[in-house]
C-alpha cells in the first residue's frame, strides 16, 4: 500500500513545495520510474488512472487520489489549495 502522499518520478518544485509542508517521512514518498525497464508501461497505466490524455511524470496522489501533474499541482499550491488538500487528508 502507497504512503499517503505519493509522487511518480521526482520533480524538484513539487518536491520544495512538499518539503515546506515538512511532512514526515514515512507520508511522502517518490517512485522512481525513468530508469526502469516497465517505464512506458508504468506512464501508460498512469494514463488510464488519472483519467488524463498525458503520460507525462511527475503525477502527485494523496491518498490514492490523483492531484495532478506539475502545472496543476503549482496552481494548487499558489493558489493555496494543496495545503488544504493536504490537510483534509489528515497529512499535515
Amino acid at each position: 500500500m502507497p504512503p499517503p502522499v505519493y509522487e511518480v518520478a521526482e520533480c524538484k518544485r513539487i518536491k520544495s513545495y512538499l518539503d515546506e509542508f515538512k511532512m514526515p517521512p514515512p507520508v511522502y514518498e517518490v517512485a522512481e520510474i525513468e530508469c526502469r525497464q516497465d517505464v512506458t508501461q508504468i506512464e501508460n497505466y498512469f494514463q488510464i488512472l488519472c483519467l488524463t490524455d498525458t503520460r507525462a511524470v511527475p503525477q502527485l496522489f494523496v491518498k490514492g487520489k490523483y492531484v495532478g501533474g506539475e502545472k496543476e499541482v503549482t496552481r494548487l499550491y499558489e493558489s493555496g489549495k494543496l495545503k488544504n488538500i493536504l490537510q483534509e487528508a489528515g497529512v499535515l
